[in-house]
């Protein structure tokens, strides 16, 4: 049920009031200090109990007690710190971070200008590369019209070759003229003059030869029906040069000539293909001393086997050649001789290795 509410009046201090009511019995707490309690000085009639505690025997008087490191690391905050600067304006307003502003106003600036020079060097990549493939552009030009320019003039000096009449029309066109013209006069007198015309010219490559690789190849189709393969000297783009020796396989005198006449006491100097053979008899019988090498020539024609001592410069040079060209028939120029009194029925004494080839780099020594 509700509670009836106390009124309120005014009352003079004259009234004689109304009887006490019975004092509210109080109890105080006593420190045990032995301090004294105001309460001393209160008049007797206001009964009090005091409620002991008993003092601290180093128990704890709390429940949890926090410890050092919950203390040390406490964030508290003075009430002074908490109440500096209340009603302050300015302490209402929060910093602001200028160097996060500034970072982030920096960070795009500095990507901008990564990229534009990260593109400002790609372009001058590409530039290079360009201006490369420009230079390589006009380089493989410059070098394809000189090539096509040097075509041109050797079609021109096989052609002047091949409608050459005698020797004296055909040496402008021939490497070493000085050199080879008393070698063609020579195979003409054996073999008469016949140019066949040409049909078709096939082919140009260009050769290396030793340290030299100014030298072409040409195939050619002739009228009488064969292929013809002329090397062409183009140290001078101007005017090559055909390497005649080599074309007509130049012999002092016919290989088969030689193999069957066997002339005594002349050393000639014959284009012969070589291979290491082990045909030991008569004065050569001594494979020790010996080595033994069969010599073939172009086309159909005996073989002959030459000899010379292992220990020789000549021989050496011979057998490092030949392996030199793993074993396999190799073509080279050969001084042969057929002594007096030789008993050997195919022999022949190897006294020089003239040329590593059948065609001359350079204009033999002429007293070699």
């Amino acid at each position: 049920m509700p509670r009836k509410k106390k009124g309120y009046g005014i009352r003079t201090v004259d009234e004689p009031s109304e009887p006490a009511a019975p004092a509210e019995e109080i109890i105080r707490l006593k420190p045990h200090d032995g301090r004294k309690s105001d309460d001393a000085s209160r008049p007797d009639e206001e009964v009090s109990a005091r409620l002991e505690l008993p003092p601290n025997q180093g128990g704890s008087l709390r429940t949890h007690e926090p410890g050092i490191a919950d203390l040390v690391e406490s964030d508290a905050v003075s009430v002074a710190e908490r109440e500096d600067g209340w009603g302050n304006p300015d302490a209402s307003r929060r910093s602001i971070a200028w160097g996060w502003i500034a970072l982030a106003v920096l960070l795009p600036a500095g990507a901008v200008i990564w990229s534009l020079t990260k593109v400002q060097e790609s372009h001058q990549r590409v530039d290079g590369m360009l201006q490369e493939v420009r230079t390589t552009q006009l380089t493989e030009e410059e070098e394809n019209a000189k090539a096509a320019q040097l075509v041109t003039q050797i079609e021109s000096s096989l052609r002047g070759f091949h409608a050459a009449k005698n020797v004296t029309e055909a040496l402008p066109f021939v490497r070493h003229p000085e050199r080879v013209q008393p070698l063609m006069e020579d195979w003409h007198t054996r073999h008469p003059w016949t140019m066949p015309k040409i049909l078709r010219m096939r082919q140009f490559a260009p050769q290396t030869m030793g340290s030299r690789a100014d030298f072409w190849l040409a195939t050619l189709e002739m009228d009488d029906g064969e292929s013809r393969h002329l090397i062409v000297d183009a140290a001078d783009p101007r005017r090559p040069r055909i390497d005649w020796e080599s074309l007509v396989c130049y012999q002092p005198m016919e290989w088969e000539r030689f193999a069957e006449d066997r002339p005594v006491g002349k050393a000639l100097d014959f284009r012969v293909h070589v291979e290491a053979d082990h045909l030991f008899s008569h004065e050569f019988a001594d494979a020790s001393v010996w080595s033994c090498f069969r010599m073939t020539t172009r086309g159909p024609g005996p073989a002959v086997f030459g000899y010379a001592k292992t220990d020789s410069d000549v021989g050496r040079a011979i057998l490092e050649l030949l392996a030199a060209n793993e074993g396999r028939r190799s073509s080279m120029i050969l001084r042969l001789e057929i002594p007096e009194n030789l008993k050997s029925p195919g022999g022949v004494i190897i006294h020089q290795l003239v040329n590593p080839s059948w065609m001359f780099l350079d204009p033999p020594d002429p007293g070699s």
